[in-house]
């Protein structure tokens, strides 16, 4: 908070009472403008989903990826009353496609390396546009390349339907290039120049590999 960070992502999946506990103890302990997100990773059946939605009723965070499989996540959304966001199902522009038919998601999360990159990332997010849903932007981890392509592709993605995204480059001890990133009040601005505006260290990626 100190830093200017008002979106916080809180990790879910375990013992459902513990879950509870930690929501209910980060809820309190933040200012009430902070935006919660409440990611589970698949980790839940519907059960557990269920009674979470219960007995946090009464606080304010939005939940991402309850359980694993789209059917279970379709089986809850009628108990979810709160803003529903899938990341792990969401895999390709079919799976959204059917997730918006069923009235399934309110926002998605696309990681890069499991949508198959930029490209089809792109597919997604302006699927995802053209239908009002809020949209984040990131990737599995990564350093300076990755990161600046997700923040790239989120910056002209329309400002209302922006979520949020993560410096990744700076979770990482090894890096792949240099980039000016500005990390001000918790907001990210990617490098200036051509490309992506990273000035790439070869030798981070090893010797080349020639095959004939």
């Amino acid at each position: 908070m100190a830093e200017g960070y008002h979106r916080l992502q809180v990790k879910v999946g375990l013992d459902v009472n513990d879950d509870i506990a930690r929501l209910e103890a980060v809820r309190a302990a933040v200012p009430s403008s902070t935006v919660l997100f409440c990611d589970a990773n698949g980790s839940w059946g519907t059960a557990e989903t269920r009674r979470f939605l219960q007995a946090t009723r009464g606080l304010d965070y939005t939940l991402e990826q309850p359980c694993a499989s789209y059917e279970e996540n379709l089986a809850i959304r009628p108990a979810c009353d709160r803003p529903l966001v899938l990341d792990e199902t969401i895999d390709g522009a079919d799976a959204l496609l059917r997730a918006i038919a069923d009235g399934l998601v309110d926002g998605i999360t696309i990681k890069l390396a499991r949508v198959g990159g930029l490209t089809k990332a792109k597919l997604i997010r302006d699927i995802a546009i053209a239908r009002n849903l809020k949209i984040t932007i990131e990737d599995t981890g990564g350093a300076q390349i990755d990161t600046a392509a997700y923040c790239g592709l989120l910056l002209s993605t329309p400002e209302a339907l922006r979520q949020h995204t993560v410096d990744f480059h700076n979770w990482v001890t090894v890096a792949n290039g240099k980039a000016d990133f500005i990390i001000v009040d918790g907001s990210v601005t990617p490098p200036k120049g051509v490309g992506l505006g990273v000035d790439v260290d070869p030798a981070t990626f090893g010797e080349p590999i020639f095959r004939s």
